[in-house]
């Protein structure tokens, strides 16, 4: 457990936003000294990291604005009072020291961008650079991803239940989604951003397209992350389940998002049959295909007209 110093300080917020406190640690999840680190703390969420104060600020500031839009998008399928602890997330400024703190703290983990533990729910995350001019920074992203995924798991039961049945896709779905989250002042919007996930699509478009939806759908978590033969299967599922969900969410008038954020809240829930898909959406699976094998092509040209003028 951290070790807390003895002083602390309220931050108050300016244009109406709530107040923040920010606490010195002492040392990280695994027990090391972790110096210049601080515990962040919001109505909503516990920030503990080592990032400059005015980087951890706005940090904390987008988790609040992300758990804002989260209950936006779901306000008639999943009540905000439910929610009811503070969730708590380890943002490390660096790679090396959030390497060395999971392998201690979660042995056998895989590393990636960062994770969410299943166990006590906590998000694990660091800090990554980008030179992309323009571009949202990546970590931004992930955080926005994985405290996606420590809310649906917090509300909805986690995706530990839903990790052996069909459609997990959609548990990784719904996270991506929020990797477009676009924070501007007093606003943030879903979807009107490309994810920088996106940025791929091109390159993976021909084995986008040969995968086939049908047995998509139906995927479970050791499907969807199994190499079979091709050690680019994983990345080019995360793709495609980001494609579809910012397909019938975003793209047009947005008319399927509130019957795909049902038939998410169904799976989370363990009620999810073969034929949820169909029935929740009401989409032609293999029309939808077709479509998705279109748009496949057009966020590919977006994502290089993009590129090109910010060259």
């Amino acid at each position: 457990m951290a070790i807390f110093c003895l002083f602390a300080c309220a931050l108050l917020a300016a244009d109406g936003e709530a107040p923040l406190t920010k606490t010195a640690l002492g040392t990280d999840e695994a027990g090391d000294r972790w110096p210049k680190a601080y515990q962040w703390e919001s109505a909503r969420y516990v920030l503990r990291t080592d990032v400059p104060e005015r980087e951890g600020e706005e940090l904390i500031r987008s988790l609040d604005r992300l758990q804002s839009a989260f209950f936006e998008e779901f306000a008639e399928i999943i009540p905000e009072e439910r929610l009811e602890e503070k969730l708590v997330v380890y943002f490390y400024g660096d790679h090396k020291r959030f390497e060395s703190s999971i392998k201690k703290v979660h042995p056998g983990m895989e590393l990636s961008d960062g994770f969410v533990n299943t166990g006590d729910n906590i998000a694990h995350l660091f800090r990554i650079e980008t030179k992309l001019k323009g571009a949202v920074v990546p970590d931004r992203e992930s955080m926005f991803h994985e405290c996606t995924h420590q809310l649906m798991n917090t509300l909805l039961g986690g995706e530990r239940d839903s990790a052996g049945r069909p459609h997990f896709w959609a548990v990784e779905g719904i996270a991506c989604l929020f990797e477009s989250l676009d924070i501007d002042n007093d606003t943030h919007t879903i979807g009107k951003r490309l994810p920088g996930r996106f940025r791929v699509v091109e390159q993976a478009a021909a084995r986008l397209k040969k995968i086939r939806l049908a047995d998509f759908l139906q995927m479970t978590q050791k499907e969807m992350l199994s190499a079979s033969g091709d050690p680019k299967a994983p990345e080019t599922n995360y793709i495609y389940a980001s494609l579809l969900s910012y397909y019938l969410c975003a793209v047009g008038d947005g008319k399927y998002k509130r019957s795909f954020l049902t038939y998410v809240r169904e799976i989370y829930r363990g009620k999810a049959k073969s034929s949820t898909f169909d029935e929740t959406i009401g989409l032609e699976v293999e029309g939808l295909e077709t479509d998705l094998r279109q748009f496949i092509d057009r966020i590919g040209k977006e994502i290089d007209r993009n590129e090109r003028q910010r060259e």
